[in-house]
């Protein structure tokens, strides 16, 4: 089964973004860049177009780092094997935000305006994550049912 969809919300973490800029968990910004992560985040749907796909397949085996899945897929990772042992399925997923907030990162780094990009670039990691999330938690429903 491969599902592809674009239907996600997406709610900007802001202590998120400013994790992804630098700023420890017990750091506060200085106005100026929470004013810009606000206006930003506002504003990030115009930039933002998540999407997503998954496939749920038959794992075929796990052999010392290497785990074989159903339709030629494979995977070389001591840590990937060690978490899939001892599971019969496993659910791969992509997400993406679109291209347009990384045009406009670039545009903004192009132009010398680095503290823009940068925060925007970090409003980009903070969207990516919330699809993610969204879709594993959509897997997991799922796999209850």
């Amino acid at each position: 089964m491969v599902i592809i969809r674009s239907d996600v919300d997406i709610e900007i973490d802001r202590r998120n973004v400013y994790y992804h800029a630098g700023y420890g968990a017990d750091d506060e910004p200085p106005a100026r860049i929470s004013s810009l992560v606000d206006e930003y985040a506002t504003n990030a749907h115009n930039l933002i177009e998540p999407s997503y796909s998954y496939i749920i397949r038959d794992i075929e085996r796990v052999q010392g780092s290497s785990v074989f899945i159903e339709g030629s897929i494979a995977f070389e990772s001591n840590v990937i094997a060690r978490l899939l042992e001892r599971c019969d399925t496993v659910a791969l997923f992509i997400v993406t935000i679109g291209d347009y907030l990384e045009e406009m990162v670039g545009w903004l780094s192009t132009h010398r305006l680095m503290l823009q990009a940068t925060l925007l670039d970090s409003i980009g990691s903070d969207a990516v994550e919330r699809v993610a999330d969204s879709i594993q938690g959509r897997i997991e429903e799922s796999a209850n049912e």
